[in-house]
């Protein structure tokens, strides 16, 4: 077992690596801004900027680049810094200037428009459920504290604008002949699905992102055509161009569920293998590349 500060200097040797070579293919170089924040090491968009051949720039520094990032850690932008925005950069190609609110009450508001039903649960729909289990998480983005409570216990907390009751989706599969759970996580971009790693975990880290074995998978093999287009309807309704879905497969009905959306993605886990994370950044590297293109004709 590798002392953590090793294994955590390995993980970012991994992702350089991997992303170099990608970038050696592009070749092409450019900048592109970022407002209001400066992505980290730890952020997708960081490697994947890298591997598309261009060069990350804090918005005050480099006025004449053409493509901005619209980069906010935070489930939702105040309107001032969307209005700033909007005024500063209005000659710009902007990636995701309109995705602005991530938080669970409104991206289940944009599933219901999509796909006609949604997790979010109201006190109408608990009624004579009393004895059945609920998901109680934050309304916030990427809190992972999630808790499953009985029906009984939950009329309290959808008092609040701070907490959500939703469903309990049953996501078990099978894997080397033991029951685990299967996260899906969806790259689009482009409005394109990248890529779906599927995450396995066991039950006790159900509400937890921690994964103990992950495949990528072909979308074409892991959802429908319809399904794609559900999906990808979904992110334009949320106005995710560059970003990724939490997705669920209830076992039984088959249905899916976007129960998360992150618009400032960590980067590509490292339990992938070279070739998976070398797959992975190149389809969002096309993207970035593409917007890239798109941005020096407009100018």
């Amino acid at each position: 077992m590798l002392p953590r500060h090793i294994g955590k200097r390995l993980k970012k040797i991994k992702n350089m690596v991997v992303t170099t070579v990608v970038r050696l293919s592009h070749g092409r170089r450019f900048d592109v801004m970022v407002f209001p924040e400066r992505p980290t090491r730890h952020h997708l968009l960081f490697w994947s900027v890298w591997a598309a051949g261009g060069m990350i720039r804090y918005y005050s520094s480099v006025s004449e680049c053409r493509l901005l990032f619209f980069f906010h850690d935070a489930t939702c932008s105040p309107p001032s810094l969307t209005t700033f925005a909007k005024h500063e950069f209005r000659n710009k190609t902007v990636i995701n200037g309109r995705c602005v609110d991530i938080s669970k009450l409104y991206i289940d508001q944009r599933h219901i428009e999509v796909f006609g039903y949604g997790l979010n649960l109201t006190r109408d729909a608990l009624q004579g459920r009393e004895d059945e289990l609920f998901v109680v998480k934050s309304n916030e983005n990427c809190r992972h504290d999630g808790v499953l409570t009985p029906g009984r216990d939950c009329d309290g907390k959808l008092m609040s604008h701070d907490t959500v009751v939703q469903e309990y989706i049953d996501t078990t599969v099978m894997l080397d002949g033991e029951p685990h759970l299967c996260d899906l996580r969806v790259g689009v971009g482009g409005d394109k699905i990248l890529y779906v790693v599927q995450k396995y975990k066991t039950k006790d880290h159900t509400f937890r992102s921690y994964a103990t074995y992950m495949a990528l998978a072909q979308p074409d093999l892991v959802f429908s055509n319809k399904e794609k287009e559900k999906l990808l309807a979904f992110a334009r309704a949320v106005n995710l161009e560059l970003g990724e879905l939490d997705v669920l497969v209830d076992r039984t009905s088959r249905r899916l569920f976007v129960c998360d959306v992150s618009r400032t993605p960590m980067r590509l886990s490292p339990k992938l293998r070279s070739d998976e994370l070398a797959y992975c950044y190149r389809k969002i590297a096309d993207v970035i590349g593409s917007y890239a293109a798109r941005a020096d004709l407009s100018g």
